[in-house]
C-alpha cells in the first residue's frame, strides 16, 4: 500500500472523513471468471455509507469487481449468506511497533512475530504506530528496518513529539521551549514527514511533553499538516488529574480532561489539521459522568467545521497492561517528587520494604495514605479492583510454604467479577 492510499484508508475507515458512492460491478463482470467470488455478502465500503448487498470478485489478490456477479465463475466461490464484507480495520492507536521493530528480533521466531497473526486474523490490516509522542529516530531508519524485515499488517509511522522535544531541549526539558527550539522541532517534523511519516503523535502526560505549552504545538502540527499528515495526541489528563499527580507532592490545579479536549480543539481549529484525541475517557470515580461533556465539546466543534476526532479502546479498564500500582513512586529509592510522570521506570525495588519505611514515619505515612486513596479513586474505587496475586507464606501449603507470589491489582469490568485485561 502506498503512502497516499494508506492515509486515505486511515481517514476513510477509522475517521470517516471520506465519502463516496458504493462501487459497482465492472461492465461484463457478471460473465467473467475470478480467482475468488464472495457471494451474497453485506458490503461495508469504509466510507461511512450503509451496507449494501453485493458480490465481490477477487483476481490476482485484488478486488476486481463489486456488484451483481451471479453469472460469474470463480476457482473458489464462498457463499456468505448475509455475512459482512468490510475493508481491513485500521488500529489508529497501536503499539505493535514494539514487536514489528524489536531490536535483534531475527530468525523464524522474529519473522512469526512480525507477521502479527493476532492482528491480521482479526482483520486488522493497518496499524498506526509510534504513539504517545514516542518514536525511533530517524524515521527513515525505522522504515528501512521494517521494509527489509517484512511484516504482516501495513504500518503508518508517526513522528513522536516527545522524541523530537528531547532532541531539541536535551536534558533541560522541564520548562517551555524557546522560539529557536520550536524552530528546530519544526525542522525535525518536516524531516520525518519527508522520510515517510504520516503525522505527529504527542504524549502530553509523559516526559518531556508535560512541560510543553499549547503554543509550542501549533507550528509542529502545521508542519505535519503540510506533509498531508494528522495529529494524534495522548491527553495531558484523562480525569480530574494527570497520572503523574500525587496530592501529597504536587500543587492542585493540574489540567483536567476537559481542558485537554479544549486544547485539542484549539490546535485543530488554529492549524486546520485533522486532530485525534486518542483513547478519550473520563477516568476516576470523581470524574464519572464527564464523558458526555467531552463528547459534546467535540461534536459542537465539528459542527462548526473543526477537524477534531476521538478514539477509545474497546475494553473497560484504566490502563494498558492490566496492572495497577497503588503505591506512590516517590517512596521508592531514587524516586522522589522529581520522578513523578516516570512511573514504571527504573530498576526493580523492594516494594514492601519501601512501604514499611515510609509508614514508619508519621508524616510520611499520612502522605502515603493520602496518595494511595487518590490512586484508588483514580482507578474507579475499591469495588473495581481485584487482587490477583498476594504474598502467601502459609506453612500448611503442600509445597512447603515460604513462597512469595507477585503482588498485583487489576481493574475489573464493572458488573463482571472476572478481571479484565488492562
Amino acid at each position: 500500500m502506498n503512502r497516499r492510499a494508506a492515509r486515505t484508508l486511515l481517514c476513510a475507515v477509522t475517521l470517516g472523513i471520506v465519502s463516496s458512492p458504493p462501487l459497482s460491478a465492472q461492465e461484463g463482470a457478471q460473465n467473467q471468471s475470478f480467482d475468488i467470488v464472495l457471494r451474497g455478502g453485506r458490503v461495508l465500503d469504509g466510507t461511512g455509507n450503509p451496507w449494501f448487498r453485493a458480490d465481490v470478485g477477487i483476481r490476482g489478490g485484488r478486488i476486481a469487481a463489486v456488484g451483481d456477479l451471479s453469472n460469474a465463475t470463480g476457482e473458489r466461490v464462498i457463499e456468505l449468506d448475509g455475512r459482512y464484507v468490510v475493508p481491513g480495520f485500521v488500529d489508529i492507536h497501536s503499539h505493535a511497533d514494539d514487536g514489528l521493530d524489536a531490536e535483534g528480533d531475527a530468525g523464524s521466531e522474529g519473522a512469526r512475530r512480525r507477521a502479527a497473526p493476532n492482528l491480521v486474523s482479526q482483520g486488522v490490516t493497518t496499524v498506526v504506530v509510534n504513539q504517545d509522542g514516542r518514536s525511533p529516530w530517524p524515521i527513515a531508519d525505522q522504515r528501512a528496518r521494517l521494509e527489509s524485515r517484512g511484516h504482516g499488517p501495513n504500518a503508518a509511522l508517526m513522528v513522536g513529539h516527545n522524541t523530537i522535544r528531547g532532541m531539541a531541549l536535551g536534558d533541560d526539558f522541564m520548562r517551555p521551549s524557546t522560539p529557536a527550539e520550536v524552530e528546530r522541532m519544526t525542522e525535525l517534523v518536516e524531516q520525518g514527514m519527508a522520510e515517510g511519516a504520516y503525522g505527529l503523535s504527542a504524549g502530553l502526560e509523559y516526559v518531556p511533553g508535560i512541560w510543553s505549552e499549547t503554543s509550542e504545538l501549533f507550528p509542529l502540527v502545521e508542519a505535519a499538516g503540510r506533509g498531508g499528515g494528522v495529529y494524534i495526541v495522548h491527553e495531558r489528563s484523562s480525569g480530574m488529574t494527570p497520572m503523574w499527580f500525587w496530592p501529597s507532592q504536587d500543587d492542585p490545579g493540574p489540567p483536567t480532561m476537559i481542558q485537554t479536549v479544549l486544547e485539542n480543539i484549539e490546535v485543530a481549529e488554529r492549524t486546520g489539521v485533522t486532530t485525534v484525541a486518542t483513547h478519550i475517557k473520563a477516568r476516576g470515580s470523581d470524574f464519572w459522568g464527564a464523558g458526555r461533556a467531552l463528547v459534546d465539546l467535540i461534536e459542537r466543534a465539528r459542527a462548526r467545521g473543526v477537524p477534531i476526532w476521538a478514539d477509545q479502546y474497546p475494553y473497560n479498564t484504566t490502563g494498558s497492561d492490566g496492572n495497577t500500582v497503588l503505591l506512590p513512586r516517590w517512596i521508592f529509592p531514587g524516586g522522589g517528587p522529581a520522578a513523578a510522570g516516570r512511573r514504571g521506570q527504573g530498576a526493580a525495588v523492594d516494594f514492601a520494604a519501601s512501604l514499611r519505611e515510609a509508614l514508619s514515619d508519621p508524616d510520611r505515612g499520612e502522605q502515603v495514605r493520602l496518595d494511595i486513596e487518590h490512586e484508588i479513586g483514580r482507578r474507579g474505587g475499591p469495588e473495581n479492583l481485584v487482587i490477583m496475586d498476594h504474598p502467601d507464606e502459609s506453612p500448611d501449603r503442600e509445597d512447603g510454604g515460604g513462597a512469595r507470589r507477585r503482588v498485583g491489582c487489576v481493574p475489573r469490568r464493572r458488573g463482571d467479577p472476572a478481571a479484565a485485561r488492562g
